[in-house]
């Protein structure tokens, strides 16, 4: 190693040329800087079970889900089909929001409370 930032970051010295990602591990490269290039966009892990997502378009969030999956951490981009390990969509199915809200019921005219569980990520196996 050269301790040069940029090659830490899997960029060469050499326009054009990335350097060949690490065997059996997810390469995803987000480069900032001047001519920066990045060394790969995303690279299928060897030897894991992947699935094909993708997460929905929502009006007013970020363009991209991050996910983090012990200790790795996946950015998603909305929007575009992607394979993924299989951990990561296990953990998009536990993503739970929980609304709680007070309505009168119409017979006794007490308050309760009514809860909904949904999605916190809007996606979908394609």
């Amino acid at each position: 190693m050269t301790g040069n930032e940029e090659f830490e970051l899997g960029l060469t010295d050499e326009p054009g040329v990335p350097p060949a990602p690490p065997e059996g591990d997810e390469v995803v490269v987000k480069v900032k800087g001047k001519g920066a290039k990045p060394a790969a966009e995303t690279v299928k892990p060897k030897g894991k079970d992947t699935v094909r997502i993708m997460i929905d378009e929502v009006p007013g969030m970020n363009n991209y889900e991050v996910v983090g999956v012990n200790g790795k951490v996946y950015q998603i981009k909305r929007g575009i089909p992607v394979d993924v390990p299989r951990e990561v969509m296990t953990t998009l199915e536990s993503c739970q929001m929980t609304v709680v809200e007070q309505k009168k019921n119409k017979y006794t005219g007490e308050s309760e409370d009514v809860t909904r569980h949904f999605s916190a990520v809007p996606w979908r196996r394609v």
